[in-house]
């Protein structure tokens, strides 16, 4: 009302003044608010899926900061490249369009580089604290019916304990992986470290080992 009252008091809008108010109409209002719009440019805002968002920041700031964690740091390229390789790699062992990948992996450059790639290889992603419980786990793993996981090694420790049932897996992929599962005949079973290298040998994320990876803070943009 305040803004009104000023207003009125400039001729700026029709009302009566009673003492020291002022009273206005409907009509007195609407004028007025009609008056103040301004029109508006229309822009052409360009859709951007999710699989390109890398793409797109790699060719306008490729070599700039797109995620860090305690343990390392990786550019937009890094991580294109990255999730180019896993999206591949998934592809490989017959993970399609619409099929869910399971990722329980702690904050790390590998979880941001594990969404790119199953959004890349068209699947749905299935995101899950690797700290959850046994029995709520069992639970996921039958409700969501995933074809791929993408798992700690805690994690993968747990299953091969429990000889959890992946029923319809078709690739395990294991951070830090040390051991193989057993009794998974049906199910390829990769180290995620070998498969985020390429042909030459080299980790295409550079990560510190030696340093504990509490955080992972994303700042990726389209």
């Amino acid at each position: 009302m305040d803004t009104l009252y000023r207003y009125a008091r400039k001729g700026r809008i029709h009302g009566m003044k009673v003492g020291k108010a002022w009273r206005f109409l409907d009509g007195d209002v609407e004028e007025f608010l009609q008056r103040q719009r301004y029109p508006v440019k229309k822009h052409t805002l360009k859709a951007t899926l999710l699989p390109d968002v890398t793409g797109s920041a790699t060719k306008q700031a490729g070599v700039h900061s797109a995620a860090t964690s305690a343990g390392g740091e990786a550019c937009y390229a890094d991580v294109e490249a990255a999730s180019n390789l896993l999206a591949d790699s998934l592809l490989s062992h017959g993970v399609a369009p619409g099929d869910r990948v399971l990722i329980l992996l702690s904050n790390s450059l590998e979880f941001v580089v594990g969404c790119f790639a199953a959004w890349k290889a068209g699947a749905v992603l299935v995101p899950e604290n690797p700290a959850i419980k046994d029995e709520e786990l069992r639970h996921v793993l039958q409700d969501c019916a995933p074809q791929a996981l993408i798992l700690d090694r805690e994690v993968a420790e747990r299953l091969e304990a429990q000889h959890c049932g992946l029923d319809g897996v078709r690739v395990v992929y294991i951070k830090n992986r040390t051991f193989t599962l057993s009794g998974l005949d049906a199910v390829r079973v990769e180290s995620l470290d070998a498969v985020l290298e390429t042909k030459g040998g080299s980790k295409v994320l550079r990560i510190d080992r030696s340093s504990p990876e509490h955080f992972a803070a994303p700042i990726l943009s389209a």
